[in-house]
């Protein structure tokens, strides 16, 4: 619980960012939260290493240290998975 909760705080932070940058809604779609984790939607046809990289990019690095003053001594690390759905998700190599 310690570290689930700052973890999945720090999820939803990163998901107001990525909200933030107003990208093309046809292309992108946030859906859900589960625990830690952010759910996203993006249509097959679109450059998904692009937006992976990205999300990668804000949940690594959300703006902690400009809301709250603070800044994390142990690197944030996230993974990226794809899947048709939830359940069948595969970590993806960035």
């Amino acid at each position: 619980m310690p570290i689930q909760s700052p973890s999945s705080d720090t999820v939803l932070i990163a998901a107001n960012e990525l909200r933030k940058m107003n990208l093309p809604k046809r292309d992108f779609r946030q859906c859900m939260f589960i625990h830690d984790e952010n759910i996203n939607l993006i249509r097959e046809d679109c450059d998904i290493m692009k937006y992976a990289k990205l999300f990668k990019e804000v949940m690594e690095h959300p703006p902690i240290d400009k809301l709250f003053g603070v800044k994390f001594s142990v690197p944030m690390k996230t993974d990226i998975k794809i899947g048709k759905n939830v359940n069948d998700c595969e970590k993806l190599k960035i």
